[in-house]
């Protein structure tokens, strides 16, 4: 029997999960990635030491290693969206990654017509309340189907119904339109003109694309993951976003439709099979979009001038700032903690400092952020909206760490960030963006969750101040 590794980012996304699954299915000889969050809005990195660079958005980052994808129940699907990515994977030397992406029966499927809608949505509110800093990929609109109960929510398993698919693909169209014509947007602006056609085109329903990505994917039930669970090689969970993204934990209405935590993966991985949680975080944080950032400051946009993440039509800037203990305690505060971390951009640590608290306008510091009012289950969306607010009006308090300028000097640093400052066991460092600058810092983590406990020190589910 294998071994599963849950790998989640705990900022506000582009924490290096990407190639940090890369490097795990090499090194752990890893046969499958699941993904099990988001959809085609991720943009996980991995970059090949002979320069090759993919952006993966629906196959999971160990595909370079060659590794199986499976885009599981809890995972949106868009299968337009894959074809060209597929093309993008061809170019590089990925012989037909079709072939290798299996897909759970149940998936949901989010179409052109989700992506138009979404768009003109995030296009209305530039005009009114502001934007939500949306990846304009259809997530929200998919997700909002599903609550709503709608009769045409297509999952996986209906693309190989030819009748049935057409069917729910014209009734989808025609009810996006139908609610778009409701939002105020300015058409005579060519970006909503672009949304409106695929919207109004009825001819527009790219059956073949669909009947394309159908012809070629794996269909499977929910019980094909357990098996592979039970037998030989690992398994690696990808998360997508990141936990200050999450649909109920993030700061409203600045999120993601998606549960970026370990809840997802958790779910999908049978009662019988231990997984290591793995936490992924920078030696600072970023953010892309729009929604409170602490300590963001143009001083450390050097910290990102060869970052892959540049600013896009939709989430527009990519932000950088200090290391924020206060967003990370409240992010392993929110998964119930990890078992071990893995820090990205080692080699960054000199040129910034870590945030240690926020300070208000009367001298009173916050060290951690509160979990809800009442610390409920699932906190009130009004709430988690007045937490965002009150975090745009903090002033972080910095410091720096004490580093020796050496390969030692940032490898005793990151473990002191990691180990002492963070409070949890460190498993990995990255100097850099390929698989050959990650180091395993911690033997025998990856043999399970007990294996972690016995290696010196368990983890730390509530983080002391």
């Amino acid at each position: 029997m294998g071994a599963a590794t849950i790998v989640v980012g705990l900022g506000f996304g582009d924490e290096g999960k990407g190639t940090m699954v890369d490097w795990l299915v090499r090194t752990h000889d890893a046969k499958l990635v699941v993904r099990f969050n988001g959809g085609a809005q991720a943009g996980h990195n991995v970059v090949l030491p002979d320069g090759r660079h993919h952006c993966f958005s629906q196959w999971g980052a160990g595909t370079l290693a060659g590794a199986r994808t499976l885009l599981s129940r809890t995972m949106l699907v868009n299968p337009i969206f894959a074809l060209s990515e597929a093309e993008r994977l061809e170019r590089i030397g990925v012989g037909d990654p079709l072939s290798l992406l299996a897909v759970e029966d149940t998936a949901l499927i989010t179409t052109q017509f989700h992506v138009a809608a979404n768009r003109l949505r995030e296009l209305a509110r530039s005009r009114s309340e502001g934007v939500h800093g949306s990846c304009g990929m259809g997530i929200g609109e998919t997700q909002q189907d599903v609550l709503a109960g709608v009769d045409d929510v297509i999952h996986a398993g209906e693309l190989r119904d030819v009748a049935t698919l057409k069917k729910k693909l014209r009734r989808c169209q025609e009810r996006k339109l139908a609610e778009v014509n409701r939002l105020g947007f300015d058409r005579s602006s060519a970006a909503v003109q672009r949304e409106l056609d695929v919207l109004i085109d009825y001819k527009n329903l790219a059956l073949d694309a669909y009947e394309r990505f159908a012809a070629k994917a794996s269909f499977v039930g929910e019980r094909w993951l357990g098996e592979q669970l039970r037998g030989p090689g690992d398994v690696i969970f990808e998360g997508a976003q990141g936990v200050l993204l999450d649909e109920d934990w993030g700061f409203h209405p600045h999120t993601t439709w998606s549960h970026c935590t370990f809840l997802n993966a958790e779910r999908l991985i049978p009662p019988d099979i231990e997984a290591v949680r793995l936490g992924v975080l920078r030696t600072f944080h970023t953010r892309h979009g729009a929604g409170p950032f602490p300590t963001e400051s143009p001083e450390c946009d050097r910290l990102i001038r060869d970052d892959h993440n540049v600013r896009n039509d939709w989430q527009h800037g990519f932000r950088a700032g200090a290391f924020d203990l206060v967003l990370a305690r409240y992010a392993l505060d929110v998964v119930g903690g990890c078992d071990v971390l893995a820090l990205t951009h080692v080699d960054k640590l000199p040129l910034t400092q870590v945030c240690y608290a926020y300070e208000d306008d009367t001298g009173t510091t916050t060290t951690r952020l509160p979990l809800g009012a009442t610390s409920p289950a699932i906190p009130s969306l009004t709430y988690q909206e007045e937490l965002g607010r009150q975090l745009a009006l903090r002033r972080p308090l910095l410091s720096r760490l004490p580093i020796e300028s050496s390969s030692d000097g940032l490898r005793r640093a990151a473990l002191h960030l990691g180990e002492e400052v963070i409070g949890v066991p460190v498993a990995a460092l990255s100097t850099g963006q390929t698989y050959a600058d990650k180091q395993d810092v911690r033997e025998r983590w990856r043999m399970g969750r007990r294996a972690v406990a016995c290696s010196g020190r368990a983890a730390m589910h509530r983080i002391e101040t």
